[in-house]
């Protein structure tokens, strides 16, 4: 876990900023919220295990410059926590997504799709205090995700697939030892969100 201080000096900043996390999701805390969920994965430490997905920490901070000046320096102790690494995979997903012919912003459908993905939807508020353990629950989920224990066609990570071959008929990968940037243009190839031809495969 991600030790979040509560120190009168910077808890109210910390704070807003987690608020300005939520509103980018399309979360208000109204009936339906999943607040106590976006605090758990707001808790929890992004870890990596493929070089490669070390960019993705600087999608998270990305978003630190963007919420207030000076944040990003009141923050320099803070591990990119999880829930900015799949608000920055869901802002990916809208540019892949993006038309010529349409603006609509999908950022925040993206994000509820990989949240839904991971098995995390059944922890709203509502039934948060009928879940036993939730946060531990939580856990065990993000830990299948960030070690690399989810199947081989991705199934218990952000981008499972249905198919054993790509769009151009190549047998699918061990998604286990596939960067997250990669499992994402073949779940979004999947879904005919991209075509193969805008990435030369």
């Amino acid at each position: 876990m991600v030790s979040m201080s509560t120190n009168r000096g910077d808890y109210g900043i910390i704070d807003r900023y987690f608020d300005w996390l939520c509103y980018i999701t399309g979360d208000r805390f109204g009936i339906d919220s999943y607040k106590k969920l976006l605090k758990s994965l707001f808790r929890r430490e992004f870890i990596w295990i493929l070089e490669m997905d070390s960019n993705r920490v600087a999608d998270g901070e990305g978003l630190r410059y963007e919420f207030e000046d000076g944040f990003i320096e009141d923050a320099r102790f803070l591990k990119v926590n999880v829930l900015e690494v799949l608000i920055g995979i869901a802002r990916r997903m809208d540019f892949l997504c993006e038309k010529e012919s349409q603006r609509e912003d999908y950022t925040e459908k993206c994000f509820w799709e990989i949240v839904d993905n991971l098995g995390l939807l059944e922890f709203d508020d509502r039934t948060w205090s009928k879940t036993i353990e939730p946060e531990i629950k939580i856990d065990r989920i993000l830990d299948i995700w960030m070690s690399r224990k989810f199947g081989t066609d991705g199934k218990g990570s952000l981008f499972p697939l249905n198919g054993k071959r790509d769009k151009r008929g190549n047998r699918i990968k061990d998604q286990r030892d596939v960067e997250i940037w990669y499992q994402m243009q073949t779940y979004m190839m999947e879904k005919e969100c991209i075509e193969c031809d805008d990435w030369g495969w």
